[in-house]
């Protein structure tokens, strides 16, 4: 329902108050508890029983009529068409599905491959959208054969004119199952633990389900434009909130990016006042989105999905809250769309202050800790600090393989002394005795190979495998974790 123009303005003037007044870091305690879900955080938490992931929903996170389309959608290609498939559709009347396509496997991969496939059958569908605009009522009430089909595909979804438009609206959609499969499994490794900081500061328990829309809980997910992470952050927005250096981006931490997604969220709530809109901006920015508020003079984000037409405000940004909408409803019975799941689960781990700086080869010398635990648990740290180039930051709490951390004290040489200050605290004076000894490496004949490709890193190829950093340096003879290129072909040994 549409708010009268100068109650538009006003909030406007507010929120701009708002936003010279209030820092970012300030906005989520801001807010406000009034923003959160019907339900109390204690109602909505993961129980363990039944459906894990169903939640009862407030107004603002049910289906509007007037998006019903769009999230039948994403419904669709989250559930019912898979990565070997994709779908030609008109990208603003989403009703609107021309045709599902197979694909190779090569062609599900390679982004060109798939465009030179696809393309005979997208100038198809324009030539007979393009026919349709020139003939008259009579004789499209005569069509036979696929244009009698696609023009009664349309008509159904009240398209009765403008063909040559739709023509210019088709879009490729690759299907999703297989990777929201994935993205079931993975979630029960990090849902609770969202869940918690989310109810900590009041937020709807609804936004906890957007890393499957973002990065299908895979918290080595980078994207075109170089976000990452579980929350997708772009590196200029993240550092806002989180650190990111040389040692450590914690963009790769669940539970640390997890926090930074709450301020966020909560800062786009404080200046939009309205949970549709703060999550489209979560996508497409707070300040761009009140633009659009502006410029339609609404707050409804129906009016503004079918109408707006800024600059930036394309594909992603007019799909991204419909999006979640469809993740939320297959949830509420998702074993009705997906059998054989296997649930992961977070591993236990003790940790272990590091008072001051050190190498991590040193750390872990002469302990039955590897390199790829320490990676596995601690997937912010980077390149740098994993091959012991860099020391591992100053005060930093590292997670170990639970069972080791006496170990690690043992390694160390730790007095009495150092243990009755506080038993998780290393205290790095105590290695002045210690010879600096790199991570041995065992190297096995047997390996894959890997082509890398365009925006890989040899941190992300590491955790792809899941074989430690150091191991693929040493077998591959590489100096710097920087020095590799797209097309260069790698030598991953086996995972042990």
């Amino acid at each position: 329902m549409k708010k009268p123009a100068e109650m538009i303005y006003f909030i406007m003037i507010f929120s701009s108050i708002l936003i010279s007044t209030q820092s970012y870091c300030e906005a989520d305690e801001l807010y406000l508890r009034q923003g959160s879900s019907d339900t109390t955080p204690s109602e909505n938490k993961m129980s363990g029983t039944g459906n894990i992931f169903k939640l009862p929903r407030s107004s603002q996170f049910q289906t509007p009529p007037e998006l019903r389309h769009q999230v039948d959608f994403w419904k669709k290609i989250f559930t019912g068409i898979n990565n070997r498939q994709c779908v030609i559709h008109d990208k603003r009347a989403m009703g609107v599905i021309y045709e599902t396509i197979e694909l190779t496997e090569n062609e599900s991969k390679d982004k060109k491959m798939r465009a030179f496939a696809v393309s005979p059958i997208l100038r198809k569908y324009k030539d007979i959208l393009e026919r349709l605009d020139t003939l008259s009522q009579g004789e499209l009430e005569r069509l036979t054969g696929e244009d009698k089909r696609v023009y009664d595909l349309l008509y159904s979804n009240g398209i009765r004119s403008g063909y040559k438009d739709a023509a210019e609206r088709l879009r490729i959609q690759v299907g999703q199952s297989d990777r929201f499969k994935k993205a079931l499994s993975r979630s029960t490794l990090y849902l609770k633990k969202i869940e918690d900081v989310f109810a900590d500061k009041g937020l709807p328990l609804e936004l906890t389900r957007l890393p499957f829309v973002e990065s299908a809980f895979d918290i080595n997910a980078y994207s075109w434009a170089k976000a990452a992470g579980l929350w997708q952050f772009t590196r200029y927005t993240a550092k806002k909130y989180i650190n990111i250096n040389k040692a450590v981006d914690e963009r790769l931490d669940p539970i640390k990016s997890t926090t930074a997604a709450t301020k966020l969220l909560a800062f786009n709530y404080s200046q939009l006042h309205s949970w549709p809109l703060a999550i489209t901006a979560y996508n497409h920015g707070c300040y761009g989105m009140q633009r659009a508020v502006q410029s339609t003079a609404t707050m409804d984000i129906c009016y503004i999905v079918d109408n707006y037409d800024g600059p930036a405000f394309g594909f992603a940004s007019r799909n991204f809250y419909t999006e979640l909408l469809a993740v939320l409803e297959i949830l509420d019975e998702y074993d009705k769309y997906f059998s054989d799941i296997v649930f992961q689960y977070p591993e236990n781990f003790d940790t272990v202050k590091i008072t001051k700086s050190v190498k991590l080869g040193r750390l872990i010398a002469g302990t039955p800790v590897t390199v790829g635990d320490i990676q596995r648990l601690n997937p912010e740290l980077l390149s740098p600090v994993l091959v012991s180039k860099i020391a591992l930051p100053k005060n930093y709490t590292l997670k170990i393989p639970q069972g080791t951390k006496e170990h690690i004290f043992s390694a160390l040489d730790t007095d009495s002394q150092t243990a009755d200050k506080n038993p998780n605290d290393v205290d790095l004076t105590a290695l002045k005795n210690v010879t600096e000894t790199p991570v041995k490496v065992t190297q096995s004949t047997a390996y894959k190979e890997h082509v890398i490709q365009k925006g890989q890193t040899l941190y992300s190829i590491s955790r792809l495998y899941n074989v430690p950093l150091c191991d693929i340096m040493k077998i591959n003879d590489l100096k710097n974790p920087e020095s590799i290129k797209s097309g260069q072909v790698l030598k991953i040994p086996a995972a042990t």
